[in-house]
């Protein structure tokens, strides 16, 4: 997987205090990748804008591309461009402890369309949308006198758990693993 992005962002000065704004767009590219049996490959490109205020973010993204290849001639009743993304952020510092930051996510994807019925039995064929969060906190630190250190730790999961959805265990996205599983995840890293 390659992926390349591009994008603006700025505030609005005085004009509107500590509000800023945010526009560009994302692809992603499968070298060689293609769906079995068909020549659709799951080459995608969207476009996004955005708002913040303060500690608070929101953004939408529109996929200009079918969603992933999700189209008539892999299995999805309807070509899937025009799904859309929302996502609602919030990074908030405690003043109380250096470097500590609280973070909550929430997001939702709608795709048009579902699975074809010939995969399904009739009238539980799933789709593709669904809501996913995190909650969790970051610490930035440093160690002897080298800045830039973070660890941060998260609870994330999705709506989408079932084993026949269409990101559970057998659905069409689900590759035989569940996609929606509720996750810890921990991460440490430093920026340069």
């Amino acid at each position: 997987e390659i992926d390349y992005y591009g994008g603006y962002n700025g505030t609005f000065g005085d004009a509107i205090k500590d509000v800023g704004w945010t526009v560009g767009g994302y692809g992603y590219y499968y070298p060689g990748a293609h769906y079995n049996g068909v020549h659709e490959d799951y080459n995608s490109f969207e476009v996004n804008a955005g708002l913040s205020y303060k500690w608070l973010s929101a953004k939408y993204s529109y996929m200009v591309t079918d969603f992933f290849g999700l189209n008539r001639n892999t299995g999805w009743s309807e070509s899937s461009d025009g799904a859309g993304y929302l996502e609602l952020n919030a990074n908030y510092p405690l003043a109380a402890v250096d470097g500590l930051t609280l973070v909550g996510h929430v997001g939702h994807y709608w795709v048009p369309g579902h699975a074809a019925v010939g995969l399904y039995t009739p009238g539980t064929e799933p789709n593709a949308d669904y809501t996913e969060w995190k909650v969790g906190a970051t610490k930035n630190f440093k160690i002897a006198s080298a800045d830039g250190f973070l660890v941060g730790a998260f609870l994330q999961g999705t709506d989408s758990s079932g084993s026949n959805d269409f990101w559970g265990r057998n659905g069409f996205g689900g590759l035989g693993k569940s996609q929606g599983n509720n996750r810890l995840i921990v991460q440490v890293g430093r920026t340069f």
